[in-house]
């Protein structure tokens, strides 16, 4: 069973039109196999994750 983090982390929607997931995209950075091309608003700037805003 998925705790509420990494459900946030493989499952929501970040990058690429809602394609990739946070993990994804942070390992593909990491090891360069793609550049950084746009930097978004701070988390949670829109509505697609609305519900995993840890406090």
């Amino acid at each position: 069973m998925k705790t509420s983090i990494a459900r946030a982390v493989y499952d929501c929607p970040f990058v690429d039109g809602g394609i990739k997931s946070v993990a994804l995209s942070v390992g593909d950075w990491f090891f360069d196999r793609v550049g950084v091309n746009a930097i978004d608003c701070p988390y949670p700037c829109d509505n697609t994750c609305h519900n995993l805003v840890f406090k």
